[in-house]
């Protein structure tokens, strides 16, 4: 998450600090579905040298993250498997809150799709909703009608 924090925030040199440890931690690892392409992508990502360059890394790290997050059964915390309709890329948050590591934060508020999960060992179940600025069509539609 550290190297989704760093690239919602448009920080070179601390999304490559994190994607240098988050490297490090999977080496250490046991052996686990996907790791070689889960190594791949980060070494990709790892090697980038331009926040742009490592974006784009990021979508193919994202999507093996979830496949071995799914693949595993063992996590038992509410993760958000978010969507950039205008990227068309993914990400991982433990936050419901978007926030884009694709775009410069300035363009964070644009309309996200975002699939939520809920994982413990299988996928409860998947709400789809859309995200203005922030909140939920529901809550978009609630203050659009109060005004």
């Amino acid at each position: 998450m550290k190297v989704k924090d760093a690239l919602v925030k448009s920080d070179f040199k601390s999304a490559s600090a994190a994607v240098s440890d988050f490297k490090t931690a999977i080496n250490k690892e046991a052996s686990f579905t996907h790791k070689n392409d889960l190594l791949s992508a980060v070494e990709k990502m790892n090697k980038a040298n331009s926040l742009e360059k490592q974006r784009e890394a990021f979508a193919d790290v994202s999507i093996i993250m979830w496949k071995t997050i799914k693949a595993s059964g063992k996590n038992t915390q509410e993760l958000y498997y978010q969507y950039c309709s205008m990227k068309k890329a993914y990400w991982i948050s433990k936050e419901k809150e978007i926030k884009n590591p694709y775009y410069d934060f300035k363009y964070c508020t644009a309309v996200y799709v975002t699939v939520k999960h809920f994982l413990d060992k299988k996928i409860y179940r998947n709400t789809f909703f859309f995200s203005f600025g922030g909140v939920t069509l529901a809550e978009y539609l609630k203050q659009s009608n109060d005004d």
